[in-house]
């Protein structure tokens, strides 16, 4: 997550302080139940979708491949 985190950075898109902020503000409100790794991804998915980087069907379709990964080991 964090090698994620910094090449999104690195390339200018999504810069870590603020994604930094947006999980200390979203983290203390919208995401507060999550596990602290598991808080820090949908951070970052959240603050992407908001930048309009990704949209939320294209956020689906890597998730579902994901999933059928695991799910084929």
């Amino acid at each position: 997550m964090q090698a994620t985190c910094e090449c999104l950075s690195w390339r200018g898109t999504l810069d870590n302080l603020d994604r930094r902020h947006a999980e200390d503000a979203l983290g203390e409100t919208l995401y507060h139940d999550f596990p602290v790794h598991t808080r820090s991804a949908v951070v970052t998915a959240h603050e992407l979708l908001d930048c309009g980087v990704i949209t939320e069907d294209e956020l689906r379709a890597r998730m579902d491949a994901v999933r059928a990964r695991l799910t084929r080991e």
